[in-house]
């Protein structure tokens, strides 16, 4: 996924608080990075991670990522691919619009649903990470 990130708000080490632009909207989040001040102005690319799912739900809404109250995350976007990895876990990619973007979804973290591939969720997540890979 590509952002730009925009400016640094707080952070220590290698966790900061920074606003990037996702498409054209801007969003707050946690970018995970030694140098973090060399990246404000520049594109970068990144992975997603999350701390955690608080809820999800299938929808209609337009594929994306959208800031809600309290520092917390929805992820919309359709199930692309599915993949078993034991003991009844499934590991589901989510893309993401503008893209490619993806998010991999365990299905413990959403109460062990069963998605289908081509459906659209909308995932409320907290502690929405990016882990630069380049720029």
């Amino acid at each position: 996924m590509a952002i730009v990130v925009q400016k640094v708000i707080k952070g220590a080490e290698r966790r900061w608080q920074v606003e990037v632009l996702f498409g054209d909207k801007p969003l707050i989040v946690n970018l995970v990075a030694d140098n973090v001040c060399a990246l404000v102005g520049k594109m970068v690319f990144v992975e997603l991670g999350v701390d955690g799912v608080e809820s999800w739900a299938e929808t209609t809404e337009l594929p994306g990522i959208y800031a809600l109250p309290g520092g917390r995350h929805r992820i919309v976007g359709e199930i692309e691919s599915q993949m078993e990895i034991g003991s009844g876990t499934v590991l589901y990619d989510l893309f993401i619009e503008p893209g490619p973007n993806y998010l991999a979804i365990d299905s413990n973290d959403i109460g062990g649903a069963a998605l289908v591939e081509g459906s659209r969720v909308a995932i409320d997540v907290t502690g929405l990470q990016l882990f630069p890979t380049g720029t």
